[in-house]
């Protein structure tokens, strides 16, 4: 298989695991979760955790080992290169390899980055507001908020450890 064929695959399969986040972001709206927790899964060995989880997990896991793949190909190409002993036509073939390898690097850091950043995103929990939504509910106030416990009714706190945090700016 010629490098040019590896590094377009490569480069397909990271589209398709990068942009696997998108499919998830509506997940609730069709019954997975529901689904998940009807089927047992957690009693044969599966984690208890959320599509988004595991489908992020996945697409480290590929990404990691195209990554690695990638990696290898660096090395083989510098072997080739310093075991060329002049000869050009060795020396042109590893130096191919290289740009391919560094390029493929490149691409797969890349859908590492966006796909971390999409699957971030889509695992984030929603902010709960407080405080006749004046404030967000958090662990702890960020610099520039302070915590409000002056509620008049038990529908604008937050619940259990956490405060109201409202910007004083």
């Amino acid at each position: 298989m010629s490098v040019k064929k590896i590094i377009i695959a490569a480069v397909f399969f990271g589209v398709i695991f990068g942009l696997s986040g998108f499919v998830f972001a509506g997940a609730d709206k069709y019954g997975i979760d529901k689904t998940y927790k009807d089927s047992k899964l957690a009693n044969v060995g599966i984690s208890n955790t959320t599509p988004e989880s595991l489908a992020a997990t996945v697409v480290t896991l590929v990404l990691g080992f195209v990554g690695t793949i990638f990696f290898l190909l660096v090395l083989y190409g510098g072997i080739t290169w310093m075991t060329a002993m002049g000869s050009q036509e060795k020396v042109t073939k590893a130096k191919t390899i290289l740009e391919m390898a560094i390029i493929g690097l490149v691409i797969v850091a890349a859908s590492y980055a966006i796909s971390t950043f999409i699957f971030t995103k889509l695992t984030a929990a929603p902010a709960t507001t407080c405080g006749n939504s004046l404030g967000i509910c958090r662990e702890k106030c960020e610099s520039g908020e302070q915590a409000n416990m002056d509620f008049t009714d038990s529908a604008n706190e937050c619940a259990g450890t956490l405060s109201c945090c409202i910007k004083t700016e």
